[in-house]
């Protein structure tokens, strides 16, 4: 995600303003807090509470990983379509996102298989 990476080197960055090495490891989303539990990685700063949190809190729970506060970047998960998909009436039901199961070719390209 843009904000995690933006926000990792501008973390960093202070970090190594202040003296300290700082290596940016890719980390598993899921798996990333028993990591830190674990000492091999250091700092998670974004947990998106609505796909990660039960594993983040799952690692609070054992100890070794703390809250340390919130930022202002908010979690948006949402499905968007072109409006002209919608102003063509070219999948019938929208904006219910149920629709989108009966119009998946729509959306489709030739690279895609077929999928939506």
């Amino acid at each position: 995600w843009s904000s995690q990476v933006v926000m990792a080197y501008v973390i960093g960055g202070i970090f190594e303003s202040m003296g300290n090495n700082v290596e940016y490891v890719p980390a598993d989303t899921q798996a990333v807090y028993e990591s830190i539990r674990n000492g091999d990685v250091t700092i998670s700063h974004e947990v998106w509470q609505s796909t990660f949190g039960k594993s983040f809190y799952n690692a609070m729970a054992k100890g070794g990983v703390i809250d340390a506060g919130t930022h202002t970047a908010l979690t948006l998960e949402e499905v968007g379509v072109p409006q002209w998909v919608i102003d063509k009436n070219l999948c019938p039901g929208l904006p219910d996102y149920k629709a989108l199961l009966n119009c998946a070719d729509v959306f489709s390209t030739p690279d895609s298989g077929g999928q939506g």
